[in-house]
């Protein structure tokens, strides 16, 4: 039954993805008015802080991490307002500024793959927010968006734990959802908000590759740190 209902859920949220929302007259982060082009204001997309060096090796660099940005300032407040407040706009606009940003990266996949939360998680909010990123991506590069991982409940939510306990938790904790799909010889983009010590995109990785993945690019709206 719980099954039935997460299923039911994704369905609606693909269609709320679909509609084509009316742009507010004011800018989400600052307030201000402006005429409407973009989801921010001229002033608040110049903030954003994007990374200097965009690509970061994880666990003796047998994968490396691409990044938009950092976790601070315009980049922390949209992915807050996406992750708490409901904000699926915010998602939106950070997948264009990833598609726009990578462009290049996009050329090699054979499909994206959204890093998963738990079933709790899924029911607070009603949506992963990754998915959310990779649906929009989806939508500018015809690339297909594949949800096929899931992440156990008996892990504990990453927010507040040390770098050690980060990995601890995640061990065993990601697993393929159905294995009909063919992943045998394919290039995977996996795509989540933050990467903060990298366990969350190692351990989804390693569940890929042994799942028959050629390739994973781990692809991140922010670099975070604890």
């Amino acid at each position: 039954m719980g099954k039935r209902i997460l299923i039911d859920a994704k369905n609606v949220l693909d269609e709320i993805l679909d509609i084509i929302y009316e742009p507010d007259d004011t800018c989400p982060i600052c307030s201000q008015p402006f005429m409407q082009k973009e989801y921010l204001c001229p002033n608040c997309i110049n903030e954003i802080k994007y990374c200097i060096e965009a690509c970061f090796p994880i666990e003796d660099k047998k994968y490396f991490v691409h990044s938009l940005s950092y976790f601070s300032g315009i980049t922390q407040r949209l992915i807050i307002n996406l992750k708490y407040r409901n904000d699926l706009n915010a998602g939106r606009f950070l997948a264009r500024l990833l598609y726009l940003k990578f462009k290049d990266l996009f050329n090699e996949i054979d499909f994206l793959i959204p890093a998963p939360c738990t079933e709790k998680s899924f029911q607070n909010r009603g949506y992963n927010q990754a998915y959310v990123i990779c649906k929009e991506i989806e939508k500018i590069s015809g690339i297909k968006t594949l949800d096929i991982l899931k992440k156990s409940n008996t892990s504990k939510d990453q927010i507040g734990l040390s770098k050690e306990k980060r990995w601890l938790n995640l061990e065993k904790a990601i697993e393929i959802k159905s294995k009909k799909t063919k992943l045998s010889s394919k290039i995977a983009m996996l795509i989540d908000d933050v990467f903060t010590t990298g366990a969350t995109s190692y351990h989804c990785a390693e569940t890929l590759v042994k799942e028959g993945i050629e390739r994973v690019i781990i692809l991140t709206v922010a670099k975070g740190s604890i």
